[in-house]
């Protein structure tokens, strides 16, 4: 909630501080850099010194941080505090997905993963439809206050009843092992696959977050409050496909979940380049939503099935690969749509998050048969 609350927000970013569009876009994007730089370190971190400790540390981080983000009194600021949270933010979703992977058998690691998704998407469905609503009553820093004060409430939970595994990885802590552990890591396969798709994925899905608003306005088709809805949309989408997971594991195999996934995204992209109007546009993110964790889901359960003994630097390293595509999409978007058009701009993308999942989709299932 706390990286998606501002999504909605662009325009009230520009109009307050008297920058463009692209430039507020950037205070969104801008926590997915620090987020993927960190992501070498956290994970060897997190499996040396436990797990538990990293993510009860960088939750009361973002929380704290947050609450600062609401009284910044330049865009600079603003910009250098996000930094800071998007950095702490680093240490708690792919750790916990890694806790996870300790904790849970294959057999049930994919829907355990859905469901912690699950708490995720509620998180960003509640931050981007919420923001939007509020802001024209509170404004953006009321908006950014509040979600610092549910953060808060989330760090005292989880200092309070995350537990410390009663074995802890003690051996010393160096970069020499850290290094021997990502190569270890990258002689299997399946990493170049996983690593290789996820940029793709976060650059041209969620990059798009941002414009949604300034682009309901060229269309005179709404504006922020619009947005939040269409972005609690993808997030619905989300929802419904970790409800459908357990039973369409039954019957479709891992490797057409991403294959299927990445068409469907495909299709949502070029349809909101139409121009519909927003009521439409959210039945279309919905289905956005919906394709995008049918993949994103099932190349998280192949990341946990990287490296057993180093699965905290695994998922690490596939966030730091999400949230670099993350932190380029908006300004891959920011300059394609001012030169070319949203319709133009969305078709390169449509035609990219297409091939890419078939792509990797055919790794897998070739994966799949050689390790039989």
């Amino acid at each position: 909630m706390a990286n998606r609350t501002l999504d909605p927000l662009t325009l009230a970013l520009a109009q307050d501080f008297s920058v463009t569009a692209a430039a507020a876009a950037l205070v969104v994007s801008i926590t997915f850099l620090p987020y993927a730089l960190v992501q070498p370190v956290f994970g060897p971190i997190g499996d040396h010194f436990g797990k538990d400790r990293v993510i009860k540390i960088a939750l009361w981080t973002v929380a704290l941080g947050t609450m600062a983000c609401a009284f910044a009194p330049v865009f600079w600021m603003l910009l250098a505090l996000r930094v800071m949270t998007g950095a702490a933010s680093g240490g708690i979703i792919p750790v916990t997905q890694a806790l996870i992977g300790d904790l849970v058998k294959p057999a049930e690691r994919q829907v355990v993963i859905a469901r912690f998704t699950m708490s995720m998407i509620l998180g960003q469905m509640a931050g981007a439809s919420v923001a939007g609503i509020l802001e024209t009553w509170i404004g953006w820093r009321g908006v950014l206050f509040g979600c610092g004060v549910i953060v808060v409430f989330s760090a005292i939970m989880a200092t309070r009843y995350i537990p410390s595994p009663s074995q802890e990885r003690t051996q010393g802590f160096s970069v020499a092992r850290v290094l021997s552990n990502y190569r270890t890591i990258f002689r299997n396969p399946r990493a170049w696959v996983c690593y290789a798709t996820v940029p793709v994925m976060g650059g041209l899905g969620f990059g798009l977050l941002p414009f949604i608003s300034p682009v309901l306005e060229a269309q005179k088709n709404g504006g922020i409050r619009e947005a939040g809805f269409i972005i609690a949309a993808q997030a619905f989408g989300s929802l419904l496909l970790s409800l459908a997971l357990p039973l369409m594991l039954k019957f479709i195999p891992r490797p057409m979940m991403v294959i299927g996934g990445a068409l469907m995204v495909a299709i949502s992209l070029a349809l909101f380049a139409m121009g519909w109007h927003w009521s439409v546009q959210m039945a279309i993110f919905v289905f956005f939503g919906f394709g995008w964790f049918m993949q994103h889901n099932t190349i998280q359960f192949e990341v946990s099935e990287i490296s057993q003994d180093f699965r905290g630097s695994a998922y690490s390293m596939h966030a730091f690969f999400f949230f670099t595509g993350q932190f380029l999409g908006p300004i891959v978007y920011g300059q394609m749509i001012p030169a070319i058009g949203i319709g133009p701009a969305l078709t390169i993308a449509a035609v990219l998050m297409g091939l890419t999942g078939i792509l990797s989709g055919l790794a897998f299932a070739h994966l799949s048969r050689v390790n039989r």
